[in-house]
Parts: structure tokens; C-alpha cells; sequence
């Protein structure tokens, strides 16, 4: 998305290719003219400076002081067309890269969104409900959750202890795993991660929770028990979503 300061207008990276140079060409013709128009201002006035010189010089009244004044202001102005020069032209390079940018994010979002349609996680019937492990990539709690989210269910809370055994026998030979149950909100009340409404069922390691760090907020499984850890380690997850 490419933005006009001025104008507050949007362009919506839709047809990347050929939509934003239009655009962009556009939000920055105001200043391209205002430039314009100073260069064409500062011309006319070094060549009134310039006329006027040549003919104070002719008269021979003008002392060789006030001609190196304004000789001084004729490279000023020099010096600030060629400002107003090189400041157009690093903001249409700098434009041309953002359109390169969005073009390149377009082509990437639309690649990604064709692998994920290709290839869309598969939630499966796990006991009474239906559940996706995530167990190809490793992801910190909150982008966990938001995978979830993303593929139509939530971070799973556990609800029975037939639940926990069912899910555990698919859990053979991998490591832990990121449950929605946490207690971020209020220490030691845990809730649901679907609901905000309190865990129907917990089922501890020995000694846990113990929150040693003082920031072990969200819930994990690990061999059939669950256990508090820091919400930002990485590690694999269980989504639930209640209709396919």
C-alpha cells in the first residue's frame, strides 16, 4: 500500500505491476510543480541579478564589493536550484522503490496464499472433537494462537481426562506442545484460550505450576501432563475447532 501525505489518498496493491506508478506519478505531481516553479523563479531572478550587473558595470558607479555580493547571491541561488534538483530526484527514486517493494509483498502474499490453499492444514476427529497438531513448525504461544485463528479454530484447551489420553496417544515420540489454557490475564486463574471462561481441566506435571520466572503464563503438554512455561519459548501446538 503506497500513501499520499498530502491527499491522505491509498493505493491498494491490487495490480501491482501497473496500478501504483500511475499513483504514485500523481501524489507527487503538487510537488513536482512546486519545484518547477521555484527553479523558474530563481532563473528569472539570477538573470535580472545578471542583467542588472552588466549594467552597473557599463556606468562604472558600483564598487567592486557590492558586485562580489551579488555574485554571492547569484551562487546561492545556484546552490538551491540544485538543492531543489537532487531532492526531486532522490523522491522519485525513493518512490520508485516502494513501488518495487510493493510489488515484490504482492507477489510474495500471493504466492503464500496459493501454497496455504494448496496445501491447508487438515483438522481430524480426535475422540469427540476435532483437532489439528501442529507439530511441522515451532512457534511461540501468541503465534501459535494466531495460527490457529487463522486456519478457523483456536489454541486447544483440553476439556476431560478422556480428551487428554485420546490426544496423547497421537502425541507418541514428539515433544511438548502449546495448549490455549493460560493464566496471562490474572495469575493462577487459568482460562480457556477459545472462551476467556475458566479451564474445565487441568491435569499438572509434579510441583506445577510453579511460574519460577515470574512470567509463566501459558500452558503446554508434554507426555500426557501440562506444565506453565514462558509464553515466548518456541515449540510445536494443538489447534481445536468444534465443526468441520
Amino acid at each position: 500500500m503506497v500513501r499520499s501525505q498530502d491527499s491522505c489518498s491509498v493505493c491498494v496493491v491490487k495490480d501491482a505491476p501497473t496500478q501504483c506508478g500511475a499513483f504514485v506519478h500523481s501524489a507527487l505531481f503538487p510537488l513536482y510543480d512546486h519545484n518547477h516553479k521555484v527553479r523558474q523563479q530563481l532563473k528569472m531572478q539570477a538573470d535580472v541579478i545578471q542583467e542588472n550587473q552588466k549594467k552597473l558595470e557599463n556606468l562604472n558607479i558600483v564598487p567592486k564589493d557590492f558586485l562580489a555580493i551579488l555574485n554571492q547571491i547569484k551562487e546561492q541561488q545556484d546552490r538551491h536550484t540544485t538543492f531543489f534538483q537532487n531532492l526531486e530526484k532522490r523522491m522519485i527514486q525513493q518512490a520508485e522503490a516502494d513501488i518495487g517493494f510493493e510489488i515484490d509483498l504482492f507477489y510474495i502474499q500471493n504466492t503464500l496464499s496459493k501454497i496455504m490453499e494448496k496445501h491447508k492444514p487438515t483438522f481430524e476427529r480426535i475422540g469427540s472433537r476435532n483437532f489439528y497438531i501442529g507439530n511441522h513448525i515451532a512457534l511461540r504461544w501468541t503465534s501459535a494462537k494466531t495460527y490457529c485463528r487463522h486456519i478457523g479454530g483456536y489454541l486447544a484447551s483440553i476439556q476431560s481426562e478422556k480428551e487428554l489420553a485420546d490426544l496423547t496417544a497421537k502425541l507418541i515420540g514428539k515433544d511438548w506442545f502449546w495448549l490455549g489454557t493460560n493464566d496471562r490475564e490474572k495469575e493462577g486463574q487459568f482460562v480457556s484460550g477459545a472462551t476467556g471462561l475458566p479451564a474445565k481441566f487441568l491435569k499438572w506435571d509434579n510441583n506445577a505450576p510453579k511460574n519460577i520466572t515470574g512470567n509463566e503464563d501459558c500452558v503446554l503438554l508434554e507426555k500426557g501432563l501440562m506444565r506453565s512455561a514462558p509464553c515466548n519459548s518456541v515449540g510445536s501446538f494443538i489447534c481445536e475447532k468444534e465443526k468441520i
